[in-house]
């Protein structure tokens, strides 16, 4: 394939995938690298975006769409791009179908790309099926090789093998070059592939000494070599050990051919044992080198735990920053929990992998033990580890090498920012500020102005929730400012958050100042009335009034009209025949009370109850009065008489002890509502207590069914977006249930459950149709809130798993799905219906849904 692309004039970039590129963060660094043989620093900004925005919090879609990008628009006109071993990674993760999806088809047209398999490969379905080769482009020409005389019957199956393996003609090309013709025919005889190459394996290395055998036993079990042009004797034994298994790399590398390892493991026989302290030191030379993803397996195998707790010490932050959340999880799931708790470092990164794998709980609790563990750890003597065969904290390293406690600051800002994260998504936001802060001031020490500008970023965010946006806007405009111009363009969330920020501050700026002006009219508006009063009481002054009847007429006069002996101060029929003079000489305080000449009442019953009268909040009532208030709210359409009230809030009491209870009821009402008015709020009318008609009522309830109802017409009418805006401002407006924290009476309970399910109804409508704009994040948001409030609600759990899936989570789906059987058992013992059955196996096959 190298050859053939070569003499067509292209470039390959080659990509060797191992079983570590099942994660997609490895999969991304692995094509970056590839490609930087060509066009060094190429990707630069897209690794930067991806440790500031790691991909297991924020979905891989939007990171392999920037890579199609930058390769779309840098990659040579000359090149190639051939992906080899692929069912190495398909169909055990998304890697290849995210490659597949975003990647490939984003290259120009002329551009070759070739996925090679040995297997079938789900992942590559995405791509056009008229591009996969026919059977006659695979099928291989006769080769050119000259077969030795005397191979007589054999002959024809050494020409089958040759014609259909490239491996056994390098062998071939290698062997007359190497061995006698006597040889030769001997390894041809073979009956099958693997053994002739293993008798040609056999058959050159019986001519070196034991110690080349066992240095090539080293190179198999690393699967790598390099020349080394300052040691002569390693020279003089890779030249020794030379063959058709090793495959020319760049930069002086070579590797083992896949199809030669067995055949060299079985001429090698007891020289290809190496002992355990041989292996320790080939895992800790490749851990030297950075080759870190072949390093923590041998470790691993090694049954080692010391040595593989310190080695994934080093190289865990830079793992988690990286966005390797997957393959450092697999590694840690080899661990004693004794052994994870013991180590912050360990512990921070399992709460990572945790919370990509849905486990929020789990991720929070390891949180706060890797909070406390770092406190013991400060307050205990410094203490420095070393591991033979790798240099100390002075030393040099790799990549990942040896970083020290807590790693320097570039590697310690991301974990803290990507634990800001988590830590926000499960409800700590004065953690998660906590740590974002840490994080920021790292970030300005190491000058990572990616890392600053995302922790900026996030600070703003954290404060947004917190209802301080002038606070955030600080921080989102330094964002704007610390992110670099290469990364800039990929991340338009940081623009468009400091665009909403300044536009929610000036909106309460304005807010703030039309309140001032509004305060400052209504003094006006109160002078001006005094003024006008005095100077009619003088032109007034001479004509007698009707004097004031008293107390006894007075309260005659209420039963006559059939009054509550309760409407104390201001409701009597005694103020109708006050004269003008009278009028005028109340007191300033008192004439501040009445507001404005309409009292409004603004009444919130989704959530606690919370009244105002005026813009000023009712306090200091009892639990009856507020229901009492809530009730004829509620049916202040209805006006129901005073008995269906007294039945309603004291049921089954005895008449005239109910009506005791309702007068006392009224009575503090009353009080507490003169606190904010001089104005009546509450009358009582032929039997009947009611609202007073001149108090403009609003009520959060009835805007919420408003906005449902608009709602329901625009999404039958397929007006998507407008439809969405409503069930928006529903969902905003519910605040918890229907009168929650007040005593339950009986009549609330209906209410409360049908408030429930339309609240239930506008989260199902708003995620649906943020699932079909491609929202997600904000989808499985609303699922989750579904399913906090009713757990066996199939369709939300089919949703938020088509929402993990779509963002290349295709693991947290099948979590969801054993999340959503097991409560199903546990409340209805039910199974999952075939709709949710059939979903979780497209997921599982790594299909399209």
């Amino acid at each position: 394939m190298a050859t053939a692309l070569t003499e067509v004039g292209r470039r390959p970039v080659w990509l060797r995938l191992g079983v570590e590129d099942r994660d997609p963060a490895t999969l991304l660094m692995t094509m970056v690298a590839a490609v930087r043989r060509q066009l060094p620093g190429f990707g630069a900004a897209l690794l930067a975006r991806s440790g500031a925005w790691p991909g297991p919090i924020f979905g891989w879609d939007g990171l392999y769409q920037a890579l199609g990008a930058a390769l779309a628009d840098q990659l040579p006109s000359d090149a190639a791009l051939v992906l080899e071993n692929a069912d190495r990674v398909d169909p055990h993760g998304p890697s290849l179908e995210l490659a597949c999806r975003y990647v490939l088809p984003a290259l120009p047209a002329a551009t070759p790309r070739v996925v090679i398999g040995h297997a079938t490969l789900p992942g590559a379905g995405v791509l056009k099926a008229d591009r996969a080769p026919t059977a006659a482009q695979l099928e291989a020409p006769d080769p050119a090789v000259a077969l030795p005389a005397g191979l007589g019957r054999w002959r024809w199956r050494a020409a089958t093998l040759l014609r259909r393996s490239a491996a056994v003609r390098a062998a071939l090309a290698f062997a007359q070059s190497s061995l006698t013709d006597s040889e030769i025919i001997r390894v041809l005889r073979a009956s099958s592939l693997p053994e002739v190459l293993t008798a040609v394996a056999q058959t050159a290395l019986s001519r070196v000494d034991a110690g080349s055998r066992r240095a090539l036993a080293r190179i198999l079990r690393v699967g790598y070599a390099a020349v080394d042009d300052h040691d002569h004797e390693h020279d003089r034994v890779y030249g020794q050990i030379q063959g058709p298994w090793f495959q020319p790399l760049v930069g002086g590398w070579s590797r083992i051919r896949t199809v030669w390892q067995a055949p060299l493991a079985a001429a090698l026989a007891g020289d290809g044992h190496l002992d355990r302290d041989t292996e320790r030191g080939i895992a800790l030379g490749l851990l030297r080198r950075g080759a870190v993803e072949r390093a923590i397996p041998m470790l691993a195998g090694l049954d080692d735990q010391p040595t593989l707790v310190w080695a994934l010490r080093q190289v865990a932050d830079d793992l988690i920053a990286s966005g390797q959340w997957g393959t450092l999880g697999r590694w840690l799931d080899g661990l004693s929990a004794d052994a994870l708790e013991a180590e912050p470092v360990l512990l921070d990164a399992a709460a990572h992998v945790a919370f990509s794998r849905g486990r929020t709980d789990l991720a929070r609790c390891w949180l706060d033990m890797t909070a406390t563990a770092g406190q013991h750890r400060q307050n205990a003597p410094h203490r420095q580890e070393g591991i033979p065969g790798l240099p100390g904290p002075s030393g040099q390293h790799g990549r990942h090498g040896h970083r020290g406690e807590h790693g320097p600051p570039e590697a310690a800002s991301r974990r803290l920012l990507a634990a800001s994260r988590l830590t926000a998504i499960t409800g700590d936001l004065a953690g998660a500020t906590s740590r974002a802060e840490q994080a920021e001031a790292l970030a300005r020490v190491s000058g990572d102005a990616t890392v600053e500008a995302a922790a900026a970023w996030h600070l703003g965010g954290l404060h947004v929730l917190g209802g301080d946006p002038e606070t955030a806007a600080g921080f989102f405009q330094a964002a704007v400012k610390a992110v670099p111009t290469g990364l800039a363009s990929g991340s338009p969330m940081v623009a468009e958050a400091d665009r909403l920020v300044r536009r929610v501050v000036d909106l309460r700026r304005d807010r703030r100042e039309h309140a001032a002006a509004a305060a400052e009219l209504a003094r006006s508006e109160e002078a001006t009335m005094a003024l006008l009063r005095a100077h009619l009481s003088t032109a007034f002054s001479a004509p007698k009034f009707a004097e004031e009847p008293g107390p006894a007429a007075g309260a005659a006069a209420a039963g006559e009209a059939g009054g509550d002996p309760t409407d104390e101060g201001g409701q009597t029929a005694t103020e109708l025949s006050v004269d003008l003079t009278v009028v005028t000489q109340r007191r300033p305080a008192d004439a501040a009370m009445d507001g404005c000449a309409r009292p409004e009442m603004v009444v919130h019953v989704l959530g606690p109850l919370s009244v105002a009268v005026n813009g000023r909040p009712v306090a200091g009532w009892g639990s009856r009065q507020r229901a009492l208030l809530a009730y004829l709210v509620l049916h202040r359409a209805d006006t129901p008489v005073r008995e269906v009230v007294m039945e309603v809030l004291w049921p089954g009491v005895d008449p005239a002890a109910a009506r005791n209870s309702l007068q006392v009821a009224v009575s503090g009402l009353r009080r507490v509502l003169r606190e904010t008015t001089r104005g009546p709020v509450v009358v009582f009318e032929r039997g009947i207590y009611r609202l007073a008609p001149d108090v403009a009522v609003s009520v959060d309830a009835d805007v919420f069914e408003h906005h449902v109802r608009a709602g329901r017409r625009l999404t039958d009418l397929g007006r998507g977006d407008d439809a969405v805006a409503e069930w928006e401002a529903a969902v905003a407006l519910y605040r918890g249930d229907f009168l929650a924290g007040t005593r339950t009476d009986d009549w609330m309970v209906l209410p409360r459950e049908q408030f429930r399910l339309t609240y239930l109804e506008a989260l199902d409508q708003l995620s649906s149709l943020y699932l079909g704009n491609r929202r997600y994040a904000m989808c499985a948001l609303l699922c989750r809130q579904i399913l906090d409030r009713d757990p066996c609600r199939e369709d939300a759990h089919r949703r938020l798993m088509r929402c993990h899936s779509r963002q290349g989570q295709p693991h947290l789906a099948l979590l969801q799905f054993r999340t959503c059987a097991e409560v199903l058992a546990r409340e209805l013992r039910v199974a999952p219906g075939p709709a949710t059955i059939r979903l979780q196996e497209k997921i599982r096959r790594h299909e399209p849904i």
